[in-house]
């Protein structure tokens, strides 16, 4: 396989056939508590910067991980 058949390449010429591409959801700022949050629906106890969400790339609202 040649680097033009690589994912990595493929994704960059927006060739997402078959690849799902996930990031972590972005948190909004809380002017309440003065920071920002992500909602996790009451699973999480106690915040944590370590705490994330991934979403697909294409669909932000529904989360994966």
């Amino acid at each position: 396989m040649d680097d033009s058949e690589s994912m990595l390449s493929q994704h960059k010429e927006g060739n997402n056939m078959g690849i799902s591409v996930f990031r972590n959801k972005q948190p909004v700022w809380n002017e309440n508590l003065g920071a920002y949050v992500l909602n996790f629906n009451g699973r999480v106890e106690k915040a944590s910067v370590k705490n994330f969400q991934l979403v697909d790339e294409f669909d932000k609202n529904k989360i994966y991980l």
